[in-house]
């Protein structure tokens, strides 16, 4: 199969390396199997991602960033209905793209709290979006800046634990069933909380 566009081949050559990454480790990364497994030439990589082995590692781990980059909140909520929406919207993006790419899921457990690329990248984007969406729930609902960051750590560990267990449960359908269930629950439990 080859790819054409330089965004498929850009998504085709980040999907590569991080299966890689995730299959081999850092080590496993060449530019001659990311091509192989990509169906991308060598020449196109060298000239759009880079010709290091560090040039493939920071691509991916941009690719990596941009993925938990979506599930932020995107526009400040105005009441606590479209908090609801959108912790909801932000929970069914993660559990539906975690079941489309189980990969992401994986390799952001393996290199959470490293000092590579990828946990760089990691950190970047956690500690963004816990500032964004405690500022949110300070200024919408006037929480204290503790409250705030607890409800947001809370909400952040429970998503990504539901996600760890999807990619690595015996029947993920069920897992993904009882996820929507508990992040039900925890919305309701948090409109409450913020209403009173």
């Amino acid at each position: 199969m080859s790819v054409s566009s330089k965004k498929d081949k850009q998504l085709a050559v980040s999907n590569a390396v991080l299966d890689i990454i995730e299959r081999e480790g850092l080590n496993g990364i060449t530019h001659s199997k990311v091509s192989r497994k990509a169906a991308v030439s060598r020449p196109w990589i060298y000239e759009y991602i880079g010709k290091e082995k560090n040039d493939l590692i920071d691509f991916a781990a941009n690719e990596l960033g941009a993925y938990f980059s979506r599930v932020n909140l995107t526009e400040l909520p105005q009441n606590i209905s479209d908090l609801e929406k959108q912790l909801k919207d932000g929970t069914d993006f993660l559990i539906e793209t975690t079941h489309l790419n189980p990969t992401v899921i994986k390799l952001f457990y393996r290199y959470r709290g490293t000092s590579n690329s990828l946990g760089q990248i990691i950190e970047k984007y956690e500690s963004k979006w816990l500032k964004t969406a405690s500022k949110t729930l300070c200024e919408i609902f006037n929480l204290a800046p503790r409250d705030a960051i607890l409800i947001v750590e809370f909400i952040l560990t429970v998503r990504l634990g539901y996600a760890h267990r999807i990619v690595t449960s015996f029947d993920p359908k069920d897992s993904e069933q009882q996820a929507k269930k508990t992040f039900e629950a925890i919305h309701n439990l948090l409109s409450g909380f913020l209403e009173s």
